[in-house]
């Protein structure tokens, strides 16, 4: 289980990493009381979402799916782009469970989805997100996963100390959870210490060998630390667990840039905009690997899309930058 939204939202690698929205939330005890849904969730971890769907599917069945079965099917959804339906699913279990602070944040996660499905000015998420962030963190915990839920409402607000606060009680409450030591990595990263970052996701990946973000997250952290190679093995670990990962061949784009390789920087961006046609970051970073190839015209027909994509967003006012700056040279 993981919130792999907030993961990438949170975990700003260097350039453009968030993405997906998602956010896993049964109870371990559940869990362990059934296969089925462990199974499905460790699916999940792997981004292999029909498998995930196949599992979750006959506990749909019934007249009243459980809380963890509504709120499984929604991460499925919001993890696979459906974030409309998946809002529906987790404001099902809301209804079930008023107290259900994995519910409303799960909201949260899905409305970054459509923000990112449908590239809506960010205004429109913050007027949406907003007041769901602000019911979560009045709310009380029952459990690790309301601690790591009301942790991301912390972190997203800026509380950094009361987010670590929220994800520490949740691993002291229950240390299985690998998704709990994964959102803890994106509080050591916004105080830059990376080698606790290393640490937090090597312990997720020691519960969990396929959790696929947290391998892109450690990657992320040895890039800072300028372990590259290092990096680019676990990005290469991800890509064959989730080969579709356009995150993943992003990261390995900017290990490729910094290695100077830029023809095998391209490879990987037009990966990764192969996989999501609107990842802003790959084509303003398959831009600059195409100027620095002398390859102007292809590299200004990158900029013009990432800013016509989102010229609000950090990469899409980076590509504004570079279009001037072709301007100025007589481009």
């Amino acid at each position: 289980m993981a919130m792999r939204f907030f993961l990438r939202v949170l975990l700003v690698a260097g350039c453009v990493v968030c993405t997906a929205s998602q956010a896993y939330v049964l109870y371990a005890q559940d869990i362990n009381l059934d296969p089925v849904l462990a199974k499905a969730s460790k699916a999940l971890r792997a981004e292999r979402y029909e498998e995930a769907e196949k599992f979750i599917a006959p506990l749909l069945n019934g007249d009243s799916p459980s809380l963890f079965v509504l709120l499984l099917k929604a991460e499925i959804l919001d993890a696979s782009g459906t974030s409309d339906t998946a809002i529906q699913y987790y404001e099902r279990a809301e209804a079930l469970d008023k107290a259900s602070i994995q519910a409303v944040m799960g909201q949260v996660s899905a409305i970054g989805g459509q923000k990112r499905n449908s590239l809506s000015p960010g205004i429109e998420y913050e007027i949406k997100a907003a007041p769901l962030i602000k019911r979560a963190i009045s709310m009380a915990p029952s459990n690790s996963y309301d601690y790591l839920a009301r942790g991301v409402a912390f972190k997203l607000l800026g509380e950094l100390e009361k987010a670590l606060e929220d994800f520490n009680k949740a691993i002291e409450l229950d240390r299985s959870i690998p998704d709990a030591f994964t959102l803890r990595t994106a509080v050591f990263f916004k105080k830059q210490e990376f080698d606790k970052a290393i640490a937090e996701n090597a312990q997720a990946l020691d519960l969990d060998p396929t959790f696929v973000q947290a391998l892109i997250n450690r990657g992320a952290a040895h890039r800072k630390m300028g372990n590259i190679d290092v990096a680019l093995a676990d990005y290469s670990k991800a890509m064959k667990i989730s080969p579709s990962n356009p995150e993943v061949y992003f990261n390995r784009g900017v290990i490729y840039q910094k290695k100077a390789m830029y023809a095998q920087a391209i490879d990987e961006f037009s990966s990764a905009i192969r996989f999501d046609p609107k990842y802003v970051g790959a084509y303003m970073n398959c831009g600059a690997s195409q100027i620095s190839l002398g390859n102007i015209s292809a590299g200004k027909k990158d900029f013009e899309q990432a800013f016509r994509l989102d010229p609000l967003s950090e990469a899409g006012q980076m590509a504004g930058r570079n279009l001037s700056r072709l301007k100025e040279r007589g481009y």
